[in-house]
């Protein structure tokens, strides 16, 4: 049976619609980060994966521009170097989208729980699965550079490039999934809250969808798919054209980009519309910084010692003690000195208190036992 292919045009629209929201959705993420001076790892691995996503977006254009399809028709040694681009612009940009998934879960581990070690070891993990399959791929391109002389070149990469590359896609995609759905299983927060982050993390199953199709029709027994979902080229056939290869993979790193800024956008749009709360309120969010500092400006942990009132636009202080544990770590808009907060200076923007193993606080209508947060 034979599988008929879509013109190039409309894979081109496809593929740019896709990664157009990709970089809008970035770029918004990372400004409005910025601005709330919430800005941490997740975000930066976030704007390095928007960098990749605009080098995979512009070299796959040049990298289709063949001569019987246009509108530059560039040259062959252009479409060689773009060809390079292209496919280590793929894994950058769907292994930083990763590593920004997989900090925005670490973000809310306290440092006291060992889960937080795990993920850190997961971020070992996939550094080395990003690396492994760089190298692999570089090695297995230079070794044999008879692609270059053909008239769409192509590295040819070979099943074994594939099956490793979609092992790490499930692998990874998995953690992704399983490791912030246990963490979130025990967190004391609000139904709705609990409910809205479960959506969001679970989102990381569309990648793995993507990764699945991908896998059927690369190691399926017809062959093709691979010419639609993946940047390795094994039994296609040569009505095929190569650039088919590149084009679905490339859609492949532009949803995981979108997944990675999910968490963000959708509790923005959460609060605008419902003039609620941020639901990261309800969560203990850390950055691993020295609980005995200043904690103001461009940092990430839990923020102040303080509710607002949005009716009068006045603060009110509910706290008049505060001791943190050895690992524990506040981002409070204050003075912390000897483990007590010194003093307390509340802002406008998401007053929040969270409170961490080890944590006294002591209040007129009682005291808040550790893990729970205001």
């Amino acid at each position: 049976m034979v599988v008929p292919q879509p013109p190039t045009s409309t894979l081109r629209a496809v593929v740019t619609t896709f990664a157009g929201v990709a970089i809008l959705s970035t770029a918004f993420r990372v400004c409005y980060r910025y601005k709330i001076r919430r800005f941490w790892w997740d975000d930066g691995w976030a704007a390095v994966s928007l960098a990749s996503q605009i080098v995979l977006l512009v070299n796959l254009w040049i990298r289709t521009d063949t001569p019987d399809v246009g509108p530059l028709h560039q040259s062959r040694e252009s479409r060689i170097i773009a060809y390079w681009l292209v496919s280590l612009a793929f894994t950058f940009t769907l292994w930083s989208a990763r590593m920004s998934q997989l900090f925005s879960v670490i973000r809310l581990i306290p440092e006291f729980m060992k889960m937080r070690k795990v993920a850190y070891g997961m971020v070992v993990m996939f550094g080395a699965m990003w690396a492994a399959l760089v190298i692999q791929k570089v090695v297995i391109c230079k070794q044999d550079t008879s692609w270059y002389n053909t008239p769409k070149p192509q590295c040819h990469l070979g099943h074994a490039v594939g099956s490793t590359e979609l092992a790490m896609d499930f692998i990874s995609d998995a953690m992704l999934v399983l490791v912030p759905l246990r963490l979130l299983w025990g967190v004391s927060m609000q139904h709705t809250h609990r409910k809205l982050l479960f959506s969001i993390f679970s989102a990381s199953l569309f990648t793995t969808i993507v990764s699945a199709v991908h896998a059927y029709f690369e190691l399926g027994p017809s062959g093709l798919l691979e010419a639609i979902t993946a940047n390795v080229e094994v039994r296609s056939p040569p009505s095929v054209p190569s650039y088919v290869v590149l084009m679905l993979r490339s859609l492949q790193a532009s949803v995981s980009l979108i997944v990675a800024n999910l968490a963000v956008i959708v509790t923005y749009l959460y609060r605008l519309i419902r003039g609620e709360r941020d639901p990261e309120n309800g969560v203990y969010i850390s950055n691993g910084s020295s609980s005995r500092s200043r904690s103001r400006g461009y940092s990430f942990g839990m923020k102040h010692m303080a509710r607002s009132d949005k009716k009068t636009g006045t603060h009110q202080d509910q706290v008049s003690a505060l001791r943190f544990g050895k690992q524990s770590h506040a981002d409070v808009d204050g003075d912390l000195e000897d483990g007590f907060v010194k003093s307390i200076h509340p802002l406008d923007d998401a007053p929040r208190v969270f409170i961490t193993q080890e944590t006294f606080m002591s209040r007129d209508k009682g005291d808040i036992k550790a893990g729970h947060a205001l």
